[in-house]
């Protein structure tokens, strides 16, 4: 950590602060940018917005890297997004520059705006890179086909931030069904799993009937989310045929606000449901069985709930704090100490899956990358 960027950090959550005590008057754009219902935006701002008094992991610096200048391509997520992103930017470079989503710039716009003042950050548009130059560095969010485009004409190194989901682990060692039911709820319920930590499947060890239990308990539990957090109004056209086929493969119990999928034994993981507070339930036979049904899906995974000594021993990941960093998520090696590592997924505990501390990435999968221009 250098005093610089430290001082940068703090300008920027400084802002943050600001902008939070003025929420109010983002509701109604933010309302209508991300399709969440008004009592969704409060939840955000309540319980995921990232403010100055919760601290800041000395680990944040140590998780960046230093450049010149640092240029930052926003996708639309979760509308908090913005506020890690810019704090990873100014703990990296003293010049930042920024695009922000097309499809959702409000929160990004009203920082840059309590920013102006304070650093040496500006908001540019379209495709190019003002003054951009080999020593620079792009910060890209977004799918991976998009960050490849942006990253074949930048000049610069690319730190890719693809898009990701979470795992929520039930395993055997879970012995209170109902208080699990409750905290993975609480995982599903915000910005209606738009985020890349939000959990889309959850794998049960053991038989049937202890699927079945839990399925049970977590409708109860979704419900009961939905009553204090209705669910926004859904954009995607292609969710009534999703969840018609999923029917197909297994069991469909729709809630007014959430479905959850059991597929049939011997379906592998291979797709998602769409996003709205829809989650897959699978049986799995062990740690390890989990372990190879992932293996397909191992790169998109950026957070796993609930994770036990085993499946972090079956899946290499780290279970040392609350919400601790993780090996690279090969299901090969075992990081026992907890220190952050370069890339993979974190362990964390049901019910703070979309609650990382503020010490870098929301996971580690993002490398430094060149690309080659397409000829």
């Amino acid at each position: 950590m250098t005093a610089p960027s430290a001082k940068r950090v703090t300008a920027v959550l400084e802002a943050v602060d600001r902008v939070y005590d003025a929420r109010e008057s983002l509701v109604d754009a933010l309302v209508a940018e991300t399709g969440l219902s008004r009592e969704g935006v409060d939840r955000g701002f309540r319980d995921h917005w990232e403010r100055l008094a919760g601290g800041v992991s000395p680990q944040l610096f140590e998780a960046v890297s230093p450049a010149p200048a640092v240029y930052v391509v926003l996708a639309a997520n979760v509308f908090v997004a913005p506020v890690r992103a810019l704090v990873l930017a100014a703990a990296s470079a003293p010049i930042v520059r920024v695009r922000a989503s097309r499809r959702a710039p409000t929160v990004c716009r009203a920082l840059l705006a309590e920013l102006k003042d304070s650093l040496d950050i500006q908001e540019f548009e379209g495709e190019c890179w003002p003054e951009a130059t080999a020593d620079a560095a792009l910060h890209a969010y977004g799918g991976d086909a998009a960050i490849a485009a942006l990253g074949a004409a930048f000049p610069g190194v690319v730190y890719g931030h693809g898009h990701g989901f979470g795992v929520a682990w039930i395993g055997a060692s879970c012995t209170d069904l109902a208080a699990a039911a409750r905290a993975l709820a609480a995982d599903i319920a915000p910005f209606d799993q738009a985020g890349c930590l939000s959990p889309r499947f959850a794998l049960v060890e053991g038989d049937g009937a202890r699927r079945e239990a839990f399925a049970e308990l977590l409708g109860v539990a979704l419900a009961d989310e939905a009553a204090q957090t209705p669910r926004g109004s859904l954009v995607d056209v292609d969710l009534r045929r999703a969840l018609d086929e999923a029917a197909f493969l297994g069991e469909l119990r729709e809630g007014p606000d959430h479905a959850l999928w059991l597929p049939d034994a011997g379906t592998p993981i291979a797709t998602l449901l769409p996003t709205g507070r829809n989650l897959a339930l699978y049986s799995v036979q062990d740690a390890r069985d989990a372990s190879v049904q992932l293996a397909p899906m191992a790169r998109y995974v950026t957070t796993v709930g609930g994770a036990d000594e085993a499946l972090c021993a079956a899946l290499g990941v780290s279970g040392a704090r609350p919400f601790a960093t993780a090996s690279e998520f090969a299901g090969t090696g075992v990081a026992r100490d907890g220190a952050p590592t370069s890339t993979g997924a974190r362990a964390a505990k049901l019910g703070f899956m979309q609650r990382p501390p503020l010490d870098g990435p929301v996971d580690r999968r993002t490398q430094p990358r060149t690309y080659q221009a397409p000829r």
